[in-house]
């Protein structure tokens, strides 16, 4: 049914185009339409004001009605506040790990700018290569990206990731859409998780898998395992 305005002390608060469920009192069950919660905490007020009757004033409400919307109101203000604590250790969370992570994240830095000098040097040797380029900032998850970074990884199409920045020894044109991007991403967690003692674990486990697996010593690393499993490369 189309509701028709109503009125509580001189207070129109039931839009014509609402159209709510009725309880027995004959107002809103439930708070969803537009403005709903709005016009019924108005018409709330208006109860507490004028009581359940009174000369010439209409009974809409009923103190069921009442207690209905205060468990509404405590029900969305508990969420929200479980939206804000999450947020807030999510952040909380992500700030201590890229504090926890930053000598690492300075090797990064340190070898794109060794790359920088690098280039120019094999150029003048006439090796074609182009000059590293910073392809941007991801700021959902605060990593700066930089390719054509040869070194450590030589030539051919490869990844590395120091603390907060990635870089790739090839043109990375789908930049942070790129899939093997998520690879790296699953990196960028695991040194937030180890911080300073994340470089000394990876390399003794390989250096443990070498008489293992020989040739396959590094993609049985299980930094290397733990993130093909989650990035699903």
């Amino acid at each position: 049914p189309r509701v028709r305005n109503g009125s509580i002390g001189g207070n129109s608060y039931l839009n014509p185009g609402i159209r709510p469920t009725f309880g027995r009192s004959g107002f809103v069950d439930d708070f969803s339409g537009r403005n709903g919660l709005a016009q019924t905490a108005r018409a709330f007020a208006d109860y507490r004001r004028y009581g359940l009757t009174g000369s010439g004033i209409p009974v809409l409400v009923t103190p069921e009605d009442v207690g209905r919307y205060n468990r509404q109101v405590l029900t969305n203000s508990a969420k929200s506040f479980a939206r804000a604590a999450g947020k807030a250790g999510k952040y909380t969370l992500k700030t201590t790990g890229f504090i926890w992570t930053l000598p690492n994240t300075a090797i990064g830095f340190g070898l794109v700018e060794a790359n920088k000098k690098l280039a120019p040097e094999l150029r003048a040797r006439g090796i074609d290569v182009a000059d590293p380029e910073f392809i941007g900032f991801d700021s959902e998850n605060w990593v700066l990206g930089y390719r054509n970074t040869l070194f450590p990884l030589g030539f051919g199409e490869g990844w590395i990731t120091f603390g907060h920045v990635v870089l790739a020894n090839h043109p990375w044109k789908d930049g942070f859409g790129d899939p093997w991007y998520q690879h790296e991403l699953v990196h960028v967690f695991q040194y937030d998780l180890f911080g300073p003692t994340f470089l000394p674990l990876y390399l003794s486990n390989y250096l443990i898998n070498l008489p293992i697996y020989g040739r396959r010593a590094y993609e049985n690393i299980l930094f290397e395992i733990w993130a093909r499993h989650v990035s699903g490369r």
